[in-house]
């Protein structure tokens, strides 16, 4: 009897969705060049973003766009070409070495017509559920032209409740620019009001341990003894 309600909570619970049972994996329509977007900035690369694009029967497209990219002139990120990025785990100047970058743009109808949702992860273990996530809420009524910013997790607001557009993750408060670990983003889009969901972009960023000076100076050690050894043969 007991096996029996138990099945059919998990059978109602997956009937209805329930987002604390789903992790964010990469999500999206193409992955490549995204030339309108500058992510608010210069020079933040545009070309490796995971990109959706949802069109209505009414001839609105929109655009959804997430990448990572190294934050100013830190260690480049690479990516598998699949929506997964790799950056290193470190500190400068306060922040992360890498950031996300987003992208929302309307085109055939109203901004106002959608709400957005970006969700953030501070917590460094892998396959976390988005209700673990933190919640940045655009609403479409407060843009007139494509949304775009170039964040890091690191950033103080991100940490800070400030309702209704920014929820901070509810079990992880706190990022920590050194931990390695895997950190997923999602970029949704919602009819203004509503909680339909349109559509989806998602990305993963693991956050890979800098080598350590130690290995570094191994190997600089083994590189002198074979020039060494090179020299006294001659």
């Amino acid at each position: 009897m007991k096996k029996t309600v138990w099945f059919l909570v998990f059978f109602c619970l997956l009937a209805s969705g329930v987002a604390w049972a789903t992790p964010i994996t990469p999500t999206y329509d193409s992955f490549g060049a995204l030339p309108a977007a500058t992510f608010g900035g210069s020079g933040i690369p545009n070309d490796r973003v995971a990109i959706s694009t949802w069109t209505s029967g009414g001839g609105v497209t929109i655009t959804l766009g997430l990448t990572a990219t190294p934050r100013y002139v830190n260690p480049p990120v690479t990516d598998d070409g699949a929506g997964t990025y790799t950056a290193l785990a470190g500190v400068n100047a306060g922040y992360a070495l890498w950031n996300f970058d987003y992208y929302i743009e309307v085109v055939g109808g109203s901004y106002a017509a959608y709400d957005f949702r970006l969700l953030y992860d501070f917590d460094p273990a892998a396959g976390n559920a988005s209700s673990t996530h933190g919640t940045l809420y655009i609403p479409g009524a407060l843009i007139t032209s494509p949304s775009q910013g170039s964040e890091n997790l690191a950033m103080p607001w991100l940490d800070t409740a400030s309702p209704p557009f920014v929820t901070p993750p509810p079990l992880y408060p706190s990022f920590s620019p050194t931990a390695v670990g895997e950190y997923t983003f999602a970029l949704q889009v919602y009819g203004a009001g509503s909680s339909t969901l349109l559509d989806t972009v998602a990305i993963r960023v693991n956050a890979a341990p800098v080598p350590e000076p130690a290995t570094i100076t191994v190997l600089g050690m083994g590189l002198g003894a074979l020039a060494l050894g090179r020299l006294r043969k001659r």
